[in-house]
């Protein structure tokens, strides 16, 4: 069981000393962290430092990469030799995932309850992503309740609606899911490594191959909505995941959505949640970097930085000011679960990113008096 996790996220660059600075996750505190910036600031390259450091202490990670953003032909060097070591790539399109619909999701004393508990699970899943009459909803419970009954999920994988509904008479319905299961996308797991979440890896939902971003954000959308179920059946209590989303304002963030569930409800499952989001995008999505635990701001737009101030305690508003604008890329203010030298950061600290190819993003360094700590 993993109780705390303590990672490096970049370091404190001192007048005359370097020093590390940590997140550090406890199980029973809000784990989850957002991150927010100008576009080209280092957002993404953050995140992917701390994606690793995070699988580095033992946690698993899955990285939902809409529109390529952790594509390994787009990483630095140096995170192209690190990756490889702790990646688990799954190629969405040509591969698909592989995922136990029923027995790893639902627990029921029944056969016949577990197909109508997995019926209804999908069913929720796809009409929170696709427009679905009510009539079509019932059509496509009615499919995949057979679909599992029958056993043709273990041997046909999700694609197997659209024959089904196509005999039951019901083309609209398949036509409007078919995007999304014609490359069969989720299949019954051929092994024991036909997964896309390993622990302890930096699982990555590749959508390399695909170029609908809509398209892309419902799958992601709908598997997590399957992970969400598992959550709910204590499969991530004692092995906490942590799930990536960036550009999060591509997603669904209105109420029903999954994403707002997970960071609201997801910690006592086991579930933290890692959002990304330009600043301009702030008003649509900030109550994600509002409600996380722990806060990365990089160079902000002037808007967000007056509201970040007007937020701050009023005693170090003058210090805040003066880091946010004077922050370059690759460096971040960190404010949360932040620690330096086993000591536990109270204020907004300002950081680093420590990457070997430093020159290829051009980061530069934040100076720190000793007495601003």
């Amino acid at each position: 069981m993993i109780n705390s996790i303590k990672c490096k996220i970049g370091t404190l660059r001192g007048e005359l000393l370097e020093q590390p600075v940590y997140f550090i996750w406890q199980k029973e505190e809000n784990g989850s962290i957002s991150i927010t910036g100008l576009s080209g600031t280092g957002k993404t390259v953050g995140l992917q430092n701390l994606q690793m450091a995070i699988a580095d202490a033992g946690g698993t990670v899955l990285s939902l990469a809409v529109n390529n953003t952790m594509n390994i032909d787009r990483m630095l060097t140096h995170f192209k030799s690190e990756y490889s070591s702790k990646e688990n790539r799954v190629n969405v399109k040509t591969r698909g995932i592989g995922i136990d619909l029923i027995s790893q999701c639902y627990q029921s004393t029944t056969s016949s309850e577990s197909y109508q508990n997995c019926a209804n699970s999908i069913t929720a899943a796809f009409s929170s992503v696709v427009n679905l009459g009510s009539e079509q909803k019932r059509n496509l419970f009615t499919a995949v309740e057979y679909m599992v009954s029958e056993g043709l999920y273990k041997t046909e994988g999700i694609k197997a609606l659209k024959d089904i509904l196509t005999v039951m008479g019901t083309a609209s319905t398949a036509d409007k899911i078919l995007p999304l299961i014609e490359n069969n996308v989720f299949h019954y797991p051929t092994d024991p490594d036909d997964t896309l979440i390993k622990k302890g890896c930096v699982n990555i939902m590749d959508f390399n191959g695909y170029n609908d971003t809509s398209v892309q954000i419902a799958i992601a959308e709908i598997y997590l909505s399957l992970i969400w179920q598992m959550a709910q059946s204590n499969r991530f209590t004692d092995s906490p995941l942590w799930i990536c989303a960036d550009e999060v304002q591509n997603y669904h963030v209105g109420k029903s959505g999954i994403l707002p569930k997970l960071l609201n409800e997801g910690r006592k499952f086991g579930i933290n949640l890692i959002t990304v989001f330009p600043t301009g995008e702030y008003k649509k999505v900030g109550r994600f970097f509002e409600n996380s635990g722990t806060r990365l701001v990089f160079k902000p737009d002037d808007s967000v930085k007056s509201k970040l101030l007007k937020n701050s305690d009023k005693s170090m508003r003058t210090r805040y000011r003066l880091q946010l604008s004077t922050l370059k890329k690759g460096q971040f203010i960190a404010e949360g679960a932040i620690s330096i030298n086993d000591k536990t950061c109270q204020n907004m600290v300002p950081v680093s990113l420590i990457i070997p190819d430093i020159q290829d993003i051009n980061i530069g360094e934040t100076t720190v008096s000793k007495d601003s700590l």
